[in-house]
């Protein structure tokens, strides 16, 4: 019998201002990114570039987010005088959590009469508390010839309470643009808070999701003389029901969705040669119901420039995947080859589709199905040992893939195929590491390459063309009193952006000291990240569909000092 138990409680903070810039043409001609929001943020209403501009956004964003859980689990396997196995699982978890958000927005037109503004405070209040229980029975037979047959029934229940008011600050005369308010503040009582109640943008809801997977496994194994053979069906039948209740100021609604669908897998493993060769094949179905909040009938503009939508008429998305794998090892070169292969399909995918409206700025975005989307990724890796005492080793990765992303990206107007938004990517990818480790001594040279082609027939959509590249040294080395030494030094490098604020090179180096005392129970280590101070705290990164997206790390360069003590006890025999 195995019981397991856990407990964990997180808090976090996070503290941002936003600045974002809608233009009605192409603004490159201002410079890179940061040149065009320098530009707007410092603009003189005047300026003969304003005439591009359709809205300025200015935001202090805060969130205070407290979470706690704990779970129980039970499991008893028992092997039957038959010889047969019965398992039984049992678990419980339960969940609380309290997200609070405080914005404060100013939204400018300045192509509007007296450059037009809207301003929001709003303060967010989100409970969560929800339990979830989970069960098992699983009985398998083991046949002389090899074969085994298993029959089993998983069960599961969760329950979640959400209050999720949401206050409109701004409705207040002391809450004003000019109030000087921080964006923390709140009314100083009950009564004056009840009166800003957004109710359209809050909800009160209650979701139940239960399942009953019953199934039917059949594996057959078989080893000796190095070699092993593995063949695995899996037949199990999800039947899934789900139910939220979802209560508004102005609306009472419930979702339900039922669900019969079979996940089945289907795998063969095969080794040979003292498990020098290894071969596997392995196809899976799955599916994705989405989250039930995306299918209520309800309309959220608490940013107005962001404004979500409802669709109760969301499919079931299905997904399907083949993976492959060849492994040889040559143990007297210490060398392995190995190669995989990945492909995915899906139909119906869930898409969180935007439709953009040229005159005003704002984005109305609504989860929609669509078809077409597929991957495929492949890499093949090598890695040898050199020297007649093998000290020093060489490795390769290479690989190679391509992502047909189907996505709804539209214009308002726009209706059928023109809203959706095609991109094929390619990518290929090349990591190679020499290294020598002899004693108490480790030192390694690595390389990666990383190239991008991302094309589409969208309009405007710029063709991407990048690499990005790194290349520097690893150190390990034991110094005297027993201190441990790591460190590494990288150069960071991208190329081939349109915008010239991704087309950088950073050089990051690291370094950390460790030594263990009492017995190795107590370590003490000083790390550094960052060392040189190199890296910006603005990240940019492309997704599927070429957008560009930018990332804060508010904290990129520091020293840390870690004190880890080691609990170790072993039960004394009987």
């Amino acid at each position: 019998m195995d019981v397991s138990g856990g407990f964990s409680y997180q808090k976090g903070r996070v503290e941002l201002f936003n600045h974002s810039v809608s233009f009605s043409k192409d603004p490159s001609y201002l410079g890179s990114t940061v040149q065009i929001l320098d530009s707007v943020r410092n603009f003189i209403q005047h300026a003969s570039f304003m005439q591009d501009v359709i809205n300025i956004s200015q935001s202090n964003y805060y969130e205070l987010t407290k979470n706690m859980n704990y779970n129980f689990g039970l499991n008893l396997t028992r092997k039957l005088p038959c010889g047969d196995d019965l398992d039984i699982g049992a678990s419980f978890r339960q969940d609380k959590n309290k997200n609070d958000k405080a914005t404060q927005e100013l939204i400018t037109y300045p192509q509007e009469q007296d450059a037009d503004r809207t301003y929001r405070h709003l303060w967010e209040k989100t409970r969560t508390n929800g339990y979830s229980l989970q069960g098992s029975v699983k009985y398998t037979v083991h046949a002389l010839n090899r074969w085994n047959y298993r029959s089993f029934v998983n069960f599961d229940y969760s329950r979640t309470t959400s209050d999720a008011p949401d206050y409109r600050l701004d409705d207040l005369e002391v809450y004003g643009p000019d109030a000087g308010k921080e964006v923390t503040d709140l009314p100083s009582t009950r009564d004056s808070l009840a009166r800003t109640l957004d109710g359209q943008n809050s909800s009160w809801s209650t979701l139940t999701w239960h399942r009953t997977s019953p199934g039917f496994n059949v594996y057959y194994n078989k080893e000796g003389n190095g070699k092993t053979i593995w063949f695995e069906v899996n037949l199990p039948l999800d039947i899934r029901e789900e139910k939220l209740n979802y209560r508004t100021t102005t609306a009472d609604t419930t979702v339900r969705l039922q669900t019969i669908l079979p996940e089945p897998m289907a795998k063969l493993e095969i080794s040979s040669h003292n498990f020098d060769r290894f071969y596997k094949l392995q196809y899976n179905m799955n599916y994705n119901n989405g989250s039930l909040y995306n299918r209520v009938n309800v309309r959220n503009d608490a940013n107005p420039l962001n404004i979500k939508l409802g669709n109760p008429d969301l499919k079931t998305a299905l997904i399907h995947k083949f993976y492959a794998r060849w492994r040889r090892t040559n143990r007297k070169y210490d060398q392995t080859f190995s190669s995989d292969l990945n492909v995915q399909f899906i139909t119906n995918s869930i898409a969180y589709g935007n439709t953009y409206n040229p005159e005003n700025g704002v984005r109305t975005y609504k989860y929609e199905n669509v078809d077409g989307n597929w991957n495929a990724f492949g890499q093949f890796y090598f890695t040898r040992a050199l020297g007649p005492e093998k000290r020093w080793r060489i490795q390769t990765n290479t690989s190679l893939s391509f992502i047909h992303n189907v996505d709804i990206s539209a214009t308002q107007g726009e209706t059928g195929n023109s809203r959706l938004s095609t991109v094929d990517t390619w990518r290929t990818g090349e990591d190679a590491e020499l290294s020598y480790r002899f004693k108490t001594l480790s030192v390694g040279i690595n390389g990666t390459v990383d190239w991008r082609n991302s094309q589409s027939d969208r309009s405007g959509f710029e063709t991407i063309n990048a690499v990005e590249y790194n290349y520097g040294m690893t150190v390990n080395y034991t110094l005297p009193w027993k201190i441990q030494l790591a460190t590494d030094i990288k150069m960071f490098s991208r190329r081939g952006y349109s915008d010239s604020g991704m087309n950088t090179d950073d050089v990051v180096w690291n370094a950390s000291l460790t030594r263990s005392f009492a017995q190795k129970r107590l370590v003490v280590k000083l790390e550094g990240f960052d060392i040189l101070s190199q890296i910006s705290n603005t990240h940019y990164s492309i997704d599927a569909q070429g957008r560009e997206e930018v990332w804060i790390n508010n904290i990129p360069s520091y020293a840390m000092l870690h004190l880890q003590w080691r609990f170790n006890h072993m039960p004394k025999k009987k």
